[in-house]
């Protein structure tokens, strides 16, 4: 555990809180894993299930209060599920004198489920405007919320100043400016936190758990429960503990999903009874390594094989036995197989086949092939629902990069097909 801090009058007794943010409850898990109807329950009760792991450890810990900075929700919506669910898991809280304090970020500033009269007494949700509540003597938890979903100015002069002689604890959604893999939300600089004379900053927005400064503490505790390969790895929240004036903090994982994706060599297989046991003895460690109840793992196929051209011919047959053997670990789904297999140089004599691959590659540089697989391509999307037309096409040349990488594809798989038919 992290230590660091100074000594404040009056503060002897152990106090412990949990610092969580961007919960994102009922979040759409975008993974294409979603395909697999087994998977599907487990997906979407994730976070809900991250939840209740907070509550559970909350319990266990003993801790004093439990800090939110923002996004508990992820849309607008008001769902009488989501919110019974949370009431229930608040009530255990509230039943063991727990208090909750939660300010509201940019996804859940307009959701009607964050009505203060909606929550039990124990919780304590900061306005717009800012306020400061005694939760010990001499300790002090500072907030503000987002007023509405589109906060782009800093939130820092809407804080109180800290009070001399008692820690200070501030809970504050931000992008902070400079970090580029958010969208600008309420930015800040480092520095102003630093010199603002709080104790401990607890923040939420980024997704990726940092702790940016010891002296003060400046914490991004990340969100508890990935929701795509993007947000790889296992999620945790922070324990907070004071005691003898100084704070220290512990990470605890919350995760039940843990999203990751690993590659395989497969340069070492010389055939398929090889290629299947190094797939299994792989898949196995990578179960072996998790740190979570369960996995969803992108799998990705590297390096030369003289079992390229089977491969590729064959790859539908081998995700399948991909994903077999994944659930056979009894913790592993499988998200995505990608081949980046490596096809044996040809010699340099020309065959028919050879021929008739090079004449393949050159037709998606041809003007007439492209348009007209972009009517066609235009077609099949026109009959997808938006949100699967958006998150194909977030981009102006989405587009015409997905016809390349769909036409560059369709020649391989042909390829494989001739090469191997060819050679056998």
């Amino acid at each position: 555990m992290d230590v660091i801090g100074h000594p404040i009058d009056g503060i002897v007794e152990l106090i412990k809180l949990l610092h969580t943010a961007d919960l994102h409850l009922d979040s759409p898990l975008v993974s294409l894993a979603m395909r697999d109807p087994e998977l599907q329950d487990q997906v979407r009760a994730a976070t809900r299930k991250s939840l209740k792991k907070i509550v559970d450890l909350a319990l266990q810990h003993e801790v004093m209060a439990v800090l939110v900075s923002g996004d508990l929700f992820d849309q607008n919506e008001r769902n009488a599920q989501t919110s019974v669910f949370l009431i229930l898991q608040l009530n255990r809280l509230k039943e063991a004198g727990i208090r909750v304090f939660y300010v509201k970020g940019n996804h859940d500033a307009d959701n009607p489920i964050t009505g203060e009269t909606s929550f039990p007494d124990n919780v304590h949700l900061f306005s717009g405007h800012g306020g400061v509540e005694e939760i010990a003597e001499n300790i002090l938890i500072h907030g503000v919320s987002f007023p509405h979903r589109s906060v782009r100015e800093s939130l820092l002069p809407k804080f109180r100043p800290p009070e001399n002689g008692k820690i200070n604890i501030a809970l504050m959604h931000t992008s902070l400016a400079g970090d580029n893999r958010q969208d600008k939300y309420a930015p800040c600089h480092l520095v102003e936190l630093q010199k603002a004379g709080f104790d401990y900053w607890a923040l939420g927005h980024i997704h990726k758990r940092q702790i940016y400064c010891q002296e003060p503490w400046i914490v991004m505790p990340g969100i508890p429960q990935g929701r795509d390969v993007g947000e790889a790895g296992p999620k945790s929240v922070t324990l907070i503990e004071i005691e003898d004036g100084q704070i220290s903090i512990e990470e605890l994982p919350t995760s039940v999903i843990e999203f990751d994706h690993i590659n395989i060599d497969i340069s070492d297989c010389e055939d398929w009874d090889s290629l299947r046991q190094a797939l299994r003895e792989a898949l196995t460690r990578h179960s072996d390594r998790l740190l979570s109840p369960f996995g969803i793992t992108r799998v990705s196929l590297e390096g030369p094989s003289g079992l390229s051209w089977d491969i590729l011919r064959d790859h539908r047959e081998l995700e399948e036995f991909i994903r077999v053997m994944a659930r056979d670990t009894g913790k592993l789904w499988i998200d995505k197989v990608v081949f980046n297999v490596e096809t044996p140089r040809q010699s340099s004599a020309q065959d028919a086949t050879s021929e008739l691959v090079e004449i393949m590659a050159d037709l998606p540089t041809e003007d007439q092939f492209r348009h007209d697989f972009e009517k066609d391509a235009e077609r099949v999307l026109g009959n997808l629902s938006t949100q699967i037309r958006q998150d194909l096409l977030r981009e102006e040349d989405d587009l015409k990069q997905l016809i390349q990488n769909l036409s560059e594809d369709g020649v391989r798989r042909v390829a494989a097909m001739m090469r191997s038919s060819s050679s056998s």
